[in-house]
């Protein structure tokens, strides 16, 4: 299984896309997405757990700014490591397999919208 670092929450033509994406309490991942200039708007920070390294912010995103976004989430491995968070990669695949597992598609073979 690849690793996911978002998910597409929504996907609709009439509506902004709506992303949950993993970032550090200090918000690292904004200094990429304002360095790609993508209008990122905030609209929840979540933890799993009170001691997690990491967050999950759901966010919305322009329609035609979605290749950007996604570019920056790309890039966003990279920048942890960087950035001394090594265990990024690891927490991202921990919560995305148990999220799969948990909600059944991780062995049935159904596609859901994860980048």
């Amino acid at each position: 299984m690849n690793i996911r670092y978002c998910f597409e929450l929504q996907d609709s033509p009439y509506l902004d896309p709506c992303f949950a994406y993993f970032d550090t309490p200090d918000h690292l991942a904004e200094f990429l997405f304002d360095h790609e200039h993508v209008d990122v708007a905030v609209e929840g920070e979540y933890s799993l757990r009170e001691t997690d390294p990491y967050r999950i912010i759901i966010c919305r995103i322009p329609k035609g700014q979605r290749d950007e976004f996604l570019k920056c989430i790309g890039l966003l491995p990279a920048f942890m490591s960087y950035a001394g968070h090594d265990d990024y990669e690891s927490y991202c695949r921990s919560v995305t397999s148990d999220f799969l597992l948990r909600s059944g598609r991780g062995t049935s073979g159904r596609s859901i919208p994860i980048q």
